[in-house]
């Protein structure tokens, strides 16, 4: 059984909770709704405030470029395509930042009793942030090192007649 509150208590608790309604104006609303976006690996948005939107857009073109989609519901499937490619893309770079995260944790947990490697030993790494790719769209991702693969990739030579 709760036991029994002061009414100056019953008062100030009513008053606080006047006080904490959250944002009120649409700019507020609009930076509180990503408040735990932790990977935004189940975002309804395709692109995130922090991701680059003009790289999805080079995507997306890429894509369209491609495939050449011939009217409004192949147009409409290809756009998909290119959003799940960049989800893809950004599981990919939580997944690196996971486990360099993970191997961060365990080089500080294990400095103390192994002597550390030279910096000039360890290989350099790609940035994880995303880099318009220098090859065409299909050969390799924008957002990391790892190849498209085969089944994946876009045939765009024409098919010789049966």
């Amino acid at each position: 059984m709760p036991r029994p509150i002061s009414e100056a208590q019953r008062a100030a608790c009513q008053s606080n909770a006047q006080k904490s309604t959250g944002p009120r104006t649409e700019a507020g609303k609009s930076r509180a709704r990503l408040n735990a976006v932790k990977h935004g690996l189940t975002a309804k948005l395709p692109v995130l405030p922090f991701e680059n939107e003009a790289d999805f857009i080079e995507l997306r073109d890429g894509f369209l470029a491609d495939f050449a989609p011939r009217n409004t519901y192949e147009k409409f499937l290809v756009t998909q395509l290119a959003t799940q490619a960049w989800r893809v893309f950004r599981y990919q770079n939580e997944v690196n930042r996971s486990f360099e995260r993970a191997r961060k944790a365990v080089e500080s947990s294990t400095r103390r009793s192994v002597p550390s490697t030279p910096p000039e030993a360890v290989p350099a790494t790609k940035p994880l942030a995303f880099h318009p790719p220098e090859t065409p769209v299909g050969q390799t991702s924008g957002l990391s090192t790892v190849p498209m693969p085969p089944q994946f990739q876009p045939n765009l030579s024409p098919k010789p007649p049966a």
